[in-house]
């Protein structure tokens, strides 16, 4: 699965029976783009055991990716998983908000300190915060719905679900 975060694209992933591994590789495309591997990945080759992987895509631009990976056998045969999509930012002027959907807190991420204000689906003020960089807001008191989070120069769509 993946997830796009403050760092880029969070990758994670889990295996079985390694056995026979040489390599796993990660792959990404983005739409109507060549597929690049961005990332070889030694397993642990243990049989028995799941393995879990994780990977931070740093690279990974503002446009929605598709990831797939390809798991190479010692004898040069392959396989590869079905594809992820991760899809852009969710925002109209480059704010970041996340996770979303969320429950009990959202990210923003700003440029600097400022205030954020957040706005029901119907347009009524909920919540006003000052916020610095990257800290996180308390959404908990809120109910489930669609909100608009405004700062004074941009705006971002997320979801509460509860």
């Amino acid at each position: 699965n993946g997830k796009r975060n403050i760092n880029g694209v969070s990758l994670k992933w889990t295996s079985i029976d390694e056995k026979n591994v040489d390599y796993i590789e990660i792959w990404r495309n983005e739409r109507d783009g060549m597929a690049e591997s961005i990332n070889r990945v030694k397993p642990n080759n243990n049989e028995s055991s799941t393995n879990t992987y994780n990977y931070i895509d740093k690279t990974a631009s503002n446009k929605e990716l598709y990831y797939q990976l390809k798991v190479v056998d010692l004898d040069g045969t392959f396989s590869t998983s079905n594809f992820i999509v991760i899809p852009k930012m969710s925002s109209t002027n480059d704010i970041l908000v996340y996770p979303n959907p969320a429950s009990r807190y959202i990210n923003v991420k700003v440029e600097q300190r400022q205030i954020v204000k957040i706005y029901n689906s119907m347009g009524a003020l909920c919540l006003q915060v000052l916020v610095n960089e990257q800290e996180p807001i308390d959404i908990s008191k809120l109910p489930s719905g669609v909100y608009y989070l405004k700062t004074l120069e941009r705006s971002a769509k997320f979801i509460i679900t509860k």
